[in-house]
Protein backbone atom coordinates (compact mmCIF):
# COMPACT_ATOMS: atom_id res chain seq x y z
CA UNK A 1 0.00 0.00 0.00
CA UNK A 2 0.90 3.75 -0.47
CA UNK A 3 1.59 5.66 3.08
CA UNK A 4 0.03 9.16 2.55
CA UNK A 5 3.10 11.47 3.45
CA UNK A 6 2.61 13.25 6.65
CA UNK A 7 4.58 16.14 6.60
CA UNK A 8 2.15 17.92 4.47
CA UNK A 9 -0.74 17.96 6.81
CA UNK A 10 -2.86 16.33 3.10
CA UNK A 11 -4.22 13.00 2.11
CA UNK A 12 -3.97 13.98 -1.90
CA UNK A 13 -1.14 12.88 -3.87
CA UNK A 14 0.37 14.91 -6.54
CA UNK A 15 -0.48 11.97 -8.51
CA UNK A 16 -4.17 10.03 -8.65
CA UNK A 17 -4.41 6.98 -6.46
CA UNK A 18 -6.86 4.23 -7.41
CA UNK A 19 -10.20 5.88 -6.27
CA UNK A 20 -9.78 8.96 -8.44
CA UNK A 21 -8.73 6.28 -11.29
CA UNK A 22 -12.32 5.41 -10.74
CA UNK A 23 -13.96 8.14 -10.45
CA UNK A 24 -12.90 8.90 -14.05
CA UNK A 25 -13.59 5.38 -15.58
CA UNK A 26 -17.17 6.41 -16.15
CA UNK A 27 -15.71 9.65 -18.85
CA UNK A 28 -13.89 6.78 -21.22
CA UNK A 29 -14.95 7.51 -24.91
CA UNK A 30 -16.93 4.07 -24.99
CA UNK A 31 -19.74 5.09 -22.37
CA UNK A 32 -19.78 8.75 -23.53
CA UNK A 33 -20.66 7.25 -27.32
CA UNK A 34 -23.73 4.95 -25.84
CA UNK A 35 -24.52 7.69 -23.92
CA UNK A 36 -25.15 9.80 -26.66
CA UNK A 37 -26.38 7.34 -28.61
CA UNK A 38 -29.16 6.46 -25.63
CA UNK A 39 -30.05 10.46 -25.83
CA UNK A 40 -30.21 10.04 -29.70
CA UNK A 41 -32.05 7.16 -29.66
CA UNK A 42 -35.12 8.42 -26.76
CA UNK A 43 -35.15 11.97 -29.05
CA UNK A 44 -35.46 9.53 -32.17
CA UNK A 45 -38.25 8.10 -30.85
CA UNK A 46 -40.40 11.03 -30.02
CA UNK A 47 -39.61 12.45 -33.46
CA UNK A 48 -40.29 8.70 -34.95
CA UNK A 49 -44.06 9.45 -33.22
CA UNK A 50 -44.25 12.86 -34.71
CA UNK A 51 -43.63 10.92 -38.49
CA UNK A 52 -45.94 8.57 -37.76
CA UNK A 53 -48.78 11.11 -37.31
CA UNK A 54 -47.67 13.24 -39.92
CA UNK A 55 -47.22 9.75 -41.81
CA UNK A 56 -50.78 9.35 -41.23
CA UNK A 57 -52.02 12.74 -42.03
CA UNK A 58 -50.34 12.32 -45.34
CA UNK A 59 -51.95 9.46 -45.97
CA UNK A 60 -55.25 11.20 -45.17
CA UNK A 61 -54.80 13.97 -47.28
CA UNK A 62 -53.40 11.72 -50.10
CA UNK A 63 -56.73 9.63 -50.25
CA UNK A 64 -58.71 12.47 -49.89
CA UNK A 65 -57.06 14.27 -52.45
CA UNK A 66 -57.46 10.87 -54.46
CA UNK A 67 -61.06 10.88 -53.62
CA UNK A 68 -61.87 14.44 -55.44
CA UNK A 69 -59.72 13.42 -58.47
CA UNK A 70 -62.21 10.49 -58.64
CA UNK A 71 -65.30 11.94 -57.85
CA UNK A 72 -64.21 15.06 -60.65
CA UNK A 73 -63.45 12.45 -63.15
CA UNK A 74 -67.06 10.48 -62.33
CA UNK A 75 -68.51 13.92 -62.70
CA UNK A 76 -67.06 14.97 -66.06
CA UNK A 77 -69.96 14.35 -67.73
CA UNK A 78 -71.58 17.00 -65.83
CA UNK A 79 -69.09 19.70 -66.30
CA UNK A 80 -69.03 18.84 -69.69
CA UNK A 81 -72.57 19.40 -70.12
CA UNK A 82 -72.31 22.19 -68.17
CA UNK A 83 -69.66 23.81 -70.19
CA UNK A 84 -71.49 22.25 -73.63
CA UNK A 85 -74.57 24.03 -72.40
CA UNK A 86 -73.67 27.42 -71.69
CA UNK A 87 -71.44 27.12 -75.27
CA UNK A 88 -74.46 26.22 -76.74
CA UNK A 89 -76.49 28.98 -75.01
CA UNK A 90 -74.12 31.35 -76.10
CA UNK A 91 -74.15 30.58 -79.85
CA UNK A 92 -78.05 30.97 -79.89
CA UNK A 93 -78.22 34.43 -77.73
CA UNK A 94 -74.87 35.38 -80.53
CA UNK A 95 -76.94 33.91 -83.86
CA UNK A 96 -80.00 36.31 -82.16
CA UNK A 97 -78.07 39.31 -81.99
CA UNK A 98 -76.89 38.38 -84.96
CA UNK A 99 -80.08 38.19 -86.73
CA UNK A 100 -81.35 41.69 -84.91
CA UNK A 101 -78.08 43.28 -86.15
CA UNK A 102 -78.90 42.17 -89.94
CA UNK A 103 -82.94 43.52 -89.79
CA UNK A 104 -81.83 46.72 -88.02
CA UNK A 105 -78.84 47.10 -91.28
CA UNK A 106 -81.02 45.71 -93.79
CA UNK A 107 -83.67 48.58 -92.67
CA UNK A 108 -80.92 51.13 -92.55
CA UNK A 109 -80.01 50.71 -96.01
CA UNK A 110 -83.15 49.88 -96.93
CA UNK A 111 -84.16 53.88 -95.79
CA UNK A 112 -81.15 55.08 -97.37
CA UNK A 113 -81.83 53.92 -100.32
CA UNK A 114 -85.42 55.64 -99.95
CA UNK A 115 -84.33 58.38 -98.59
CA UNK A 116 -82.00 59.19 -101.28
CA UNK A 117 -84.48 58.10 -104.26
CA UNK A 118 -86.72 60.78 -102.67
CA UNK A 119 -84.16 63.38 -101.99
CA UNK A 120 -83.22 63.35 -106.16
CA UNK A 121 -87.38 64.26 -106.84
CA UNK A 122 -87.65 66.34 -103.80
CA UNK A 123 -84.86 68.53 -104.49
CA UNK A 124 -86.27 68.81 -108.44
CA UNK A 125 -89.85 69.63 -107.26
CA UNK A 126 -88.74 72.28 -104.54
CA UNK A 127 -86.04 73.83 -106.48
CA UNK A 128 -88.72 74.73 -108.23
CA UNK A 129 -91.59 75.12 -106.24
CA UNK A 130 -89.24 77.81 -104.23
CA UNK A 131 -88.33 79.41 -108.15
CA UNK A 132 -91.61 79.77 -108.61
CA UNK A 133 -93.64 80.44 -105.51
CA UNK A 134 -90.83 82.46 -103.90
CA UNK A 135 -89.49 84.27 -106.45
CA UNK A 136 -93.16 85.10 -107.52
CA UNK A 137 -93.82 86.44 -104.14
CA UNK A 138 -90.37 88.50 -103.89
CA UNK A 139 -91.51 89.77 -107.56
CA UNK A 140 -95.05 90.90 -106.11
CA UNK A 141 -93.58 92.60 -103.14
CA UNK A 142 -90.73 94.43 -105.08
CA UNK A 143 -93.66 95.77 -107.17
CA UNK A 144 -95.43 97.17 -104.41
CA UNK A 145 -92.73 98.67 -102.79
CA UNK A 146 -91.51 100.41 -106.14
CA UNK A 147 -95.43 101.14 -106.63
CA UNK A 148 -95.62 102.65 -103.18
CA UNK A 149 -92.13 104.67 -103.70
CA UNK A 150 -93.47 106.18 -107.70
CA UNK A 151 -96.48 106.99 -105.67
CA UNK A 152 -95.01 108.71 -102.64
CA UNK A 153 -92.62 110.51 -105.12
CA UNK A 154 -95.19 111.61 -107.25
CA UNK A 155 -97.62 113.19 -104.82
CA UNK A 156 -94.57 115.08 -103.02
CA UNK A 157 -93.45 116.61 -106.36
CA UNK A 158 -97.29 117.63 -106.74
CA UNK A 159 -97.79 119.11 -103.49
CA UNK A 160 -94.10 120.86 -103.86
CA UNK A 161 -95.54 122.17 -107.24
CA UNK A 162 -99.15 123.40 -105.26
CA UNK A 163 -97.06 125.42 -102.34
CA UNK A 164 -94.63 127.00 -105.24
CA UNK A 165 -97.90 127.98 -107.82
CA UNK A 166 -99.15 129.27 -104.31
CA UNK A 167 -95.69 131.33 -103.35
CA UNK A 168 -95.31 132.51 -106.24
CA UNK A 169 -99.16 133.98 -106.94
CA UNK A 170 -98.36 135.47 -103.24
CA UNK A 171 -95.64 137.14 -104.51
CA UNK A 172 -97.21 138.70 -107.57
CA UNK A 173 -100.24 140.07 -105.86
CA UNK A 174 -97.82 141.37 -103.04
CA UNK A 175 -95.73 143.17 -105.43
CA UNK A 176 -99.23 144.52 -108.00
CA UNK A 177 -100.25 146.17 -104.49
CA UNK A 178 -96.86 147.72 -103.84
CA UNK A 179 -97.19 149.02 -107.13
CA UNK A 180 -100.55 150.49 -107.02
CA UNK A 181 -99.59 152.10 -103.71
CA UNK A 182 -96.78 153.64 -104.79
CA UNK A 183 -99.46 155.55 -106.90
CA UNK A 184 -102.06 156.11 -105.12
CA UNK A 185 -102.80 158.79 -103.13
CA UNK A 186 -105.74 157.47 -101.02
CA UNK A 187 -103.77 155.28 -98.76
CA UNK A 188 -101.84 151.93 -98.96
CA UNK A 189 -103.86 149.29 -99.94
CA UNK A 190 -103.55 145.76 -98.32
CA UNK A 191 -102.40 142.95 -100.41
CA UNK A 192 -104.23 139.76 -99.89
CA UNK A 193 -102.59 137.04 -99.00
CA UNK A 194 -103.68 133.13 -100.23
CA UNK A 195 -102.89 130.45 -97.51
CA UNK A 196 -100.18 128.42 -98.32
CA UNK A 197 -101.64 124.63 -97.68
CA UNK A 198 -99.58 121.77 -95.83
CA UNK A 199 -101.14 119.19 -98.32
CA UNK A 200 -99.52 116.32 -96.00
CA UNK A 201 -101.71 114.20 -97.04
CA UNK A 202 -100.22 113.99 -100.39
CA UNK A 203 -97.15 112.83 -99.00
CA UNK A 204 -98.37 109.99 -97.09
CA UNK A 205 -100.10 108.56 -100.15
CA UNK A 206 -99.43 104.65 -100.66
CA UNK A 207 -101.07 101.77 -101.17
CA UNK A 208 -102.91 99.77 -98.45
CA UNK A 209 -100.34 98.30 -95.75
CA UNK A 210 -102.36 95.25 -95.39
CA UNK A 211 -102.06 94.65 -98.30
CA UNK A 212 -98.13 94.80 -97.86
CA UNK A 213 -98.04 93.09 -94.21
CA UNK A 214 -100.43 90.22 -95.98
CA UNK A 215 -97.31 89.51 -98.90
CA UNK A 216 -94.67 89.59 -96.19
CA UNK A 217 -96.57 87.52 -93.71
CA UNK A 218 -97.43 84.89 -96.73
CA UNK A 219 -93.45 84.95 -97.47
CA UNK A 220 -92.01 84.73 -94.36
CA UNK A 221 -95.06 81.78 -93.51
CA UNK A 222 -93.95 79.70 -96.29
CA UNK A 223 -91.62 77.04 -95.19
CA UNK A 224 -87.71 76.70 -96.92
CA UNK A 225 -86.54 74.28 -98.76
CA UNK A 226 -84.79 72.52 -96.01
CA UNK A 227 -87.88 72.59 -93.66
CA UNK A 228 -89.64 70.78 -96.40
CA UNK A 229 -86.84 68.19 -96.91
CA UNK A 230 -86.33 67.54 -93.42
CA UNK A 231 -90.27 67.40 -92.60
CA UNK A 232 -90.31 65.11 -95.54
CA UNK A 233 -87.14 63.03 -94.31
CA UNK A 234 -88.97 62.47 -90.93
CA UNK A 235 -92.01 61.27 -92.31
CA UNK A 236 -90.36 58.81 -94.06
CA UNK A 237 -87.92 57.81 -91.29
CA UNK A 238 -90.53 56.95 -88.70
CA UNK A 239 -91.86 54.23 -89.84
CA UNK A 240 -88.17 52.92 -90.14
CA UNK A 241 -87.19 54.28 -86.83
CA UNK A 242 -90.18 52.99 -85.12
CA UNK A 243 -89.95 49.65 -86.96
CA UNK A 244 -86.38 49.26 -85.35
CA UNK A 245 -87.32 49.78 -82.04
CA UNK A 246 -89.56 47.24 -81.92
CA UNK A 247 -87.36 44.62 -83.70
CA UNK A 248 -84.26 45.65 -80.66
CA UNK A 249 -87.54 45.35 -77.98
CA UNK A 250 -88.25 41.87 -79.13
CA UNK A 251 -84.92 40.57 -79.96
CA UNK A 252 -84.23 42.35 -75.88
CA UNK A 253 -86.88 40.39 -74.24
CA UNK A 254 -85.53 37.11 -75.67
CA UNK A 255 -82.23 35.34 -74.18
CA UNK A 256 -81.50 31.68 -74.78
CA UNK A 257 -81.42 29.90 -70.95
CA UNK A 258 -78.76 27.01 -70.43
CA UNK A 259 -80.13 25.93 -67.55
CA UNK A 260 -83.20 24.18 -69.34
CA UNK A 261 -80.59 22.04 -71.28
CA UNK A 262 -80.52 18.40 -69.54
CA UNK A 263 -77.54 18.72 -66.87
CA UNK A 264 -76.59 14.88 -65.33
CA UNK A 265 -76.09 15.06 -61.98
CA UNK A 266 -73.18 15.44 -59.64
CA UNK A 267 -71.51 11.68 -58.69
CA UNK A 268 -70.27 11.41 -55.60
CA UNK A 269 -67.46 9.03 -54.53
CA UNK A 270 -66.32 8.10 -50.96
CA UNK A 271 -63.61 6.03 -50.08
CA UNK A 272 -61.66 7.50 -47.31
CA UNK A 273 -63.84 6.82 -44.66
CA UNK A 274 -63.30 3.48 -44.24
CA UNK A 275 -59.62 3.52 -44.84
CA UNK A 276 -57.52 1.29 -42.50
CA UNK A 277 -54.59 2.93 -40.44
CA UNK A 278 -54.27 0.81 -38.63
CA UNK A 279 -51.24 -0.78 -39.49
CA UNK A 280 -49.60 3.11 -39.45
CA UNK A 281 -50.79 2.74 -35.88
CA UNK A 282 -48.79 -0.69 -35.04
CA UNK A 283 -45.97 0.56 -36.79
CA UNK A 284 -45.86 3.20 -34.95
CA UNK A 285 -46.45 1.35 -31.40
CA UNK A 286 -43.69 -1.05 -32.80
CA UNK A 287 -41.04 1.72 -33.36
CA UNK A 288 -41.94 2.61 -30.00
CA UNK A 289 -40.92 -0.52 -28.67
CA UNK A 290 -37.70 -0.66 -30.79
CA UNK A 291 -36.62 2.42 -29.76
CA UNK A 292 -37.16 1.40 -25.64
CA UNK A 293 -35.54 -1.84 -25.74
CA UNK A 294 -32.71 0.02 -28.04
CA UNK A 295 -32.14 2.54 -24.84
CA UNK A 296 -33.01 -0.50 -22.24
CA UNK A 297 -30.45 -2.40 -24.12
CA UNK A 298 -27.62 0.61 -24.40
CA UNK A 299 -27.95 0.94 -20.62
CA UNK A 300 -27.36 -2.58 -19.68
CA UNK A 301 -24.24 -2.25 -21.91
CA UNK A 302 -23.35 0.98 -20.79
CA UNK A 303 -23.55 -1.20 -17.25
CA UNK A 304 -21.62 -4.15 -18.36
CA UNK A 305 -19.02 -1.53 -20.09
CA UNK A 306 -18.35 0.71 -16.55
CA UNK A 307 -18.32 -3.02 -14.95
CA UNK A 308 -15.23 -4.06 -17.16
CA UNK A 309 -13.88 -0.54 -17.13
CA UNK A 310 -13.71 -0.73 -13.38
CA UNK A 311 -12.20 -4.39 -13.51
CA UNK A 312 -9.80 -2.72 -15.64
CA UNK A 313 -8.80 -0.12 -13.98
CA UNK A 314 -8.31 -2.43 -10.96
CA UNK A 315 -6.11 -4.72 -13.44
CA UNK A 316 -4.11 -2.00 -14.47
CA UNK A 317 -3.62 -0.40 -11.02
CA UNK A 318 -2.44 -4.00 -10.00
CA UNK A 319 -0.02 -4.41 -12.58
CA UNK A 320 1.22 -1.24 -11.95
CA UNK A 321 1.59 -2.06 -8.08
CA UNK A 322 3.37 -5.30 -9.29
CA UNK A 323 5.63 -3.30 -11.79
CA UNK A 324 6.58 -0.89 -8.78
CA UNK A 325 7.88 -3.93 -6.79
CA UNK A 326 9.60 -5.00 -10.09
CA UNK A 327 11.30 -1.98 -10.57
CA UNK A 328 12.53 -1.67 -7.10
CA UNK A 329 13.88 -5.14 -7.04
CA UNK A 330 15.53 -4.31 -10.24
CA UNK A 331 17.03 -1.23 -9.09
CA UNK A 332 18.62 -3.12 -5.80
CA UNK A 333 19.57 -6.12 -7.42
CA UNK A 334 21.71 -4.20 -9.98
CA UNK A 335 24.98 -4.42 -9.44
CA UNK A 336 26.30 -1.28 -11.41
CA UNK A 337 24.13 1.00 -9.47
CA UNK A 338 25.64 2.62 -6.42
CA UNK A 339 22.90 3.16 -3.59
CA UNK A 340 24.91 4.63 -0.94
CA UNK A 341 25.67 8.46 -1.15
CA UNK A 342 29.53 9.47 -0.92
CA UNK A 343 30.50 12.56 0.20
CA UNK A 344 29.52 15.78 -1.46
CA UNK A 345 27.22 13.74 -3.68
CA UNK A 346 23.29 14.03 -3.53
CA UNK A 347 21.34 10.98 -2.17
CA UNK A 348 20.24 8.47 -4.09
CA UNK A 349 16.31 8.23 -4.12
CA UNK A 350 14.49 6.38 -2.21
CA UNK A 351 12.82 3.49 -4.07
CA UNK A 352 9.08 4.00 -2.31
CA UNK A 353 5.87 3.33 -3.95
CA UNK A 354 5.19 7.25 -3.42
CA UNK A 355 8.51 8.22 -5.32
CA UNK A 356 8.12 5.61 -7.92
CA UNK A 357 4.58 6.75 -8.48
CA UNK A 358 5.61 10.59 -8.32
CA UNK A 359 8.44 10.38 -10.68
CA UNK A 360 5.63 7.73 -13.43
CA UNK A 361 3.17 10.37 -13.09
CA UNK A 362 5.96 13.42 -13.83
CA UNK A 363 7.46 11.07 -17.16
CA UNK A 364 3.82 10.73 -18.36
CA UNK A 365 2.99 14.41 -17.87
CA UNK A 366 6.18 16.51 -18.06
CA UNK A 367 4.49 19.40 -19.00
CA UNK A 368 2.10 19.87 -16.83
CA UNK A 369 4.93 18.92 -13.90
CA UNK A 370 7.20 21.44 -15.04
CA UNK A 371 4.42 24.37 -15.57
CA UNK A 372 3.11 23.47 -11.97
CA UNK A 373 6.79 24.10 -10.94
CA UNK A 374 7.32 27.16 -12.61
CA UNK A 375 3.76 28.73 -11.57
CA UNK A 376 4.61 27.22 -7.35
CA UNK A 377 7.79 28.85 -7.51
CA UNK A 378 6.57 32.33 -8.81
CA UNK A 379 3.94 32.52 -6.16
CA UNK A 380 6.16 30.78 -3.83
CA UNK A 381 3.19 28.03 -2.80
CA UNK A 382 3.85 25.77 -0.08
CA UNK A 383 4.07 22.09 -0.67
CA UNK A 384 1.05 21.66 0.24
CA UNK A 385 -0.88 23.74 -2.20
CA UNK A 386 1.71 22.76 -4.76
CA UNK A 387 0.79 19.05 -4.12
CA UNK A 388 -3.22 20.13 -4.37
CA UNK A 389 -2.45 21.80 -7.91
CA UNK A 390 -0.65 18.78 -9.11
CA UNK A 391 -3.06 16.37 -8.11
CA UNK A 392 -5.69 19.06 -9.29
CA UNK A 393 -3.94 19.43 -13.23
CA UNK A 394 -3.56 15.39 -13.03
CA UNK A 395 -7.21 15.19 -12.71
CA UNK A 396 -8.22 17.64 -15.56
CA UNK A 397 -5.75 16.41 -18.06
CA UNK A 398 -5.54 12.39 -17.19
Amino acid sequence: MISPPTQDGTTLKPYLTFPYLLSLVWLSYPLLSLLFIAFRLQMSSTTAQDSIADAKADLLKTCLAAEKAATAAASMPRYLAVASNKQIADAVNDTMNAARAALVLALTILEGILNFVIDIYRSTFFCFLELVVQGGLSLLIGAVNEINSFLSLTFSALRSSIQSDISTANSVITKAIDGINKVNPFGKISPPQITVPSLDALSNITLPSDFMYALQKLNSSLPTVAQVRDAIQDVIDKPFDDLKADINRTFAGFNFDASVLPVPDKQTISFCDQIDTSAVDDLGKDLLKVFRIGVILLIVMAFLILAGLFAMEWYRWRCLRSHLEYTRQAWISDPTMSNAARPGETPALKMTDHNLMTLASSSRHPLITQSVNKLSAKLSLSQTMQTHMHWFFHYIFH
